[in-house]
């Protein structure tokens, strides 16, 4: 029996903003979110719909 698709997430979204330093090159290595450094995160934003 398949389960039914209503009431299950479909979509996920995971981002973070963060401070960069204009000076420093280190955030053009950041593909993913788990690679910004904790210091320069100022906000998380993930949810699901």
């Amino acid at each position: 029996m398949e389960k039914s698709w209503r009431g299950r997430a479909h979509f996920l979204l995971a981002g973070v903003i963060h401070v960069v330093v204009e000076a420093e090159t280190e955030h053009n290595e950041w593909a993913k979110v788990k690679q910004v450094a904790q210091t320069r995160v100022i906000e998380v934003v993930d949810g699901s719909w």
